[in-house]
C-alpha cells in the first residue's frame, strides 16, 4: 500500500498541472526477478536493462540529418524520417540467466500516443548476453553511465513545437534525476530519431542538456542500459491544456515557472535580476544587433549600458517576417502586417503620457534565441499576430501583458495556456481588417487605444 501511494505521489508530481487520465506503467521484461524494466508515464517511457542495443544495420537512413537546409531544398518531407525495422532496439538481462520474451516487451507499448507504437513495438526482447562491458566501454574513453534522451522532433524550426520539445525533455531530466544541473545526475546524450536537416533553434539544446544533440545516425556506441523515450512534443503539457480543454490547476504553473528560470539561466540571464539590468548586461555583450531592431521604432534601445534602460517599461510589437521554415517552404511567411511603421508610430504617441513607457518593433528572423529571450524577458506588453513567436510569452514576468492579434475567423487558443501558466494576462484582440492569411493593413489607431487602456489597467 505504501509502495503504491508513493508511485501515486510521484506521478501527480509529475503531472501536476498536465490533463489528468495519463498511465502509470511499470513492467518487467524478461521476467518477474529481471532487471529488464520499463516504466511509462503517461508517453514518457524509461527503459532500464544490463543491456540495451540500438541495431543501426536495421534502420534504414535516407539523409542522415543535419544538413544545410539550402543544400536539401525541396526534398520530401517522409526523407527526412529514417525507416525503423524490426528488432532496431533489443532489451536483455545481459546475463542470459532469463528468458525474455518479445511479445510481452512489445505489447507494454500498445496504446501510446504519436510515434511511440511505431518505435518501441519494434523492439525485441532477447536473452542474449551483452557484449559490451562497462570495462569495455571505459577503455574507449566512452561514459559507462550515459543515458539517452531519444526525442523525435516534428516541426523543428517551428518555436512553438520546440518549445513543447525543450519543455518535455528538461521535465523529463529534472523529474528523472532530480534537476538538469544536479550532482546526481548522470551525463545525459540527447538523440534526435528524426533525420532533419539543421535548424535555427539547433543550439539551445545544447545549453539546456549539456552537450549537443546527435542524430541517431551519429550514434556510434551501440549498448547503454538506460534508454529514455521524452514525451512527444504533441503530448506536451502546454498542448494537452487546450487539446482537451483542460485547466491547469494551479496558476501560475510551479512547474512551468520552474522551467522558465532553468531556461533563463541557460540563456545567460539571472531572472532575479531586474529586467532592464539583464537586457542591457546581455545586449552590451553582443556583437551585432542590426537584424533585430527598427531603428525608428524607438528612442533608446539600450544596446549600450543606459540608466534610462533600467527604468523602461517595453511595449513589444513582434512582427512576421519571411524565412526558411523547412526545406519545401517557399519562404514566404502568412499572417503578416503590412502597415508596421504607422502601427508603431501611433502606439508611441498614445503611450507618451505615461512617463517611462517606449514600444519597439522587432523582427526576430534572425536573431538569437538568447537575445530573443531576453527581449521578451523585459517586455511589460507583448502585441503580435498569432504565430510561434508568441510562444516567448513563457519567458516574460509575472503581471506582465499578452495582447494576441486574431484574424477574422481565426481561433486557435495556443497561448492561452501558455500565458496563465506563467502568470501573464491573455488579452484577445479580433483584427476587423484583412481576410485569410494577409496581408492585414491594421486599424493602428484602434490598436494604439487598447494598448492605452491596457497599460492604464497595469498602472
Amino acid at each position: 500500500m505504501q509502495e503504491m501511494e508513493e508511485q501515486e505521489e510521484e506521478q501527480d508530481r509529475f503531472y501536476s498541472w498536465r490533463a489528468r487520465g495519463e498511465t502509470f506503467r511499470a513492467a518487467s521484461l524478461c521476467g518477474d526477478t529481471s532487471a529488464a524494466t520499463a516504466t511509462c508515464y503517461g508517453s514518457l517511457c524509461d527503459l532500464r536493462a544490463p543491456c540495451i542495443r540500438i541495431h543501426k544495420d536495421r534502420i534504414t537512413f535516407a539523409r542522415e540529418g543535419g544538413e544545410d537546409m539550402e543544400e536539401v531544398r525541396g526534398q520530401r518531407e517522409d526523407v527526412e524520417m529514417p525507416k525503423y525495422g524490426q528488432g532496431w532496439l533489443t532489451i536483455g538481462d545481459g546475463e542470459g540467466s532469463h528468458q525474455c520474451n518479445a511479445q510481452h516487451a512489445v505489447s507494454h507499448f500498445r496504446g501510446l500516443p504519436d510515434h511511440l507504437p511505431a518505435t518501441l513495438g519494434l523492439l525485441e526482447a532477447t536473452n542474449a548476453v551483452c557484449v559490451k562491458r562497462h570495462g569495455d566501454v571505459a577503455e574507449k574513453g566512452e561514459e559507462p553511465d550515459l543515458v539517452l534522451l531519444i526525442v523525435m522532433r516534428y516541426e523543428y524550426v517551428n518555436l512553438y513545437h520546440t518549445m513543447t520539445d525543450w519543455h518535455n525533455t528538461v521535465e523529463a531530466i529534472d523529474y528523472l534525476f532530480q534537476g538538469p544541473s544536479s550532482s546526481s545526475t548522470p551525463p545525459v546524450q540527447v538523440v534526435f530519431l528524426d533525420a532533419h536537416p539543421r535548424g535555427s533553434l539547433d543550439e539551445m539544446w545544447e545549453k539546456l542538456t549539456g552537450r549537443p544533440p546527435i542524430f541517431i545516425s551519429q550514434l556510434s556506441r551501440q549498448t547503454f542500459e538506460r534508454v529514455i523515450f521524452v514525451t512527444p512534443g504533441y503530448e506536451s503539457p502546454v498542448t494537452l491544456s487546450w487539446k482537451r480543454n483542460a485547466r491547469i490547476e494551479q496558476l501560475p504553473s510551479p512547474a512551468m515557472l520552474s522551467f522558465q528560470k532553468f531556461f533563463l539561466l541557460s540563456c545567460g540571464l539571472d531572472p532575479n535580476t531586474q529586467a532592464g539590468k539583464i537586457l542591457t548586461a546581455f545586449w552590451a555583450t553582443q556583437a551585432s544587433r542590426a537584424e533585430l531592431w527598427d531603428p525608428s521604432s524607438r528612442t533608446s534601445d539600450c544596446t549600450t549600458p543606459d540608466p534610462k534602460c533600467l527604468e523602461t517599461r517595453w511595449v513589444t510589437v513582434v512582427f512576421r517576417g519571411n524565412y526558411l521554415p523547412h526545406p519545401r517552404s517557399s519562404g514566404s511567411i502568412s499572417r503578416r502586417i503590412s502597415n508596421e511603421q504607422e502601427v508603431i508610430s501611433d502606439i508611441s504617441s498614445a503611450i507618451a503620457i505615461f512617463p517611462g513607457w517606449e514600444v519597439r518593433g522587432v523582427h526576430l528572423e534572425a536573431a538569437s534565441i538568447e537575445t530573443q529571450v531576453a527581449l521578451f524577458h523585459s517586455t511589460d506588453v507583448l502585441i503580435g499576430v498569432h504565430g510561434a513567436a508568441l510562444s516567448h510569452t513563457l519567458f516574460m514576468r509575472r503581471g506582465t501583458r499578452l495582447l494576441e492579434l486574431l484574424p477574422p475567423g481565426f481561433n486557435r487558443p495556443h497561448f492561452v495556456p501558455m500565458a496563465e501558466s506563467v502568470g501573464v494576462t491573455h488579452i484577445k484582440y479580433e483584427l476587423h481588417e484583412g481576410h485569410g492569411d494577409g496581408p492585414y493593413q491594421v486599424d493602428a489607431q484602434r490598436l494604439a487605444d487598447k494598448v492605452l487602456s491596457t497599460i492604464r489597467e497595469m498602472i
